[in-house]
């Protein structure tokens, strides 16, 4: 019997996207113990959710980039935070996610 995953329950609308950001290091490469204050947030994070896409003045529909379960970078200083079930999530405009991870 398979298990059929759960939808998200937030459905971003027009062009933003919904990620969850990924585990900040508790080790640094060198193998240093990292205390929470030296610690750097990840920008690295799995697409949870994604809205239909952002309409042009003249009604072209410009369909999302991004695909649900795709692993995305973005930017820094974008975004707004959301706490959803006790999760922590991102939520972004399509412009403030910088690639996708291959």
């Amino acid at each position: 019997m398979s298990q059929s995953k759960k939808p998200f329950p937030i459905y971003p609308t027009d062009d933003h996207v919904i990620v969850k950001p990924g585990k900040e290091d508790e080790v640094s490469r060198g193998g240093i113990v990292l205390p929470s204050t030296a610690k750097e947030k990840a920008y690295i994070g799995e697409v949870m959710a994604v809205g239909r896409g952002k309409y042009l003045p003249n009604g072209q529909l410009i369909e999302p980039q991004f695909k649900v379960g795709e692993t995305v970078i973005y930017d820094r200083f974008g975004g707004r935070e959301l706490k959803v079930e006790g999760v922590e999530y991102m939520v972004f405009g399509q412009d403030q996610i910088i690639g996708i991870c291959r």
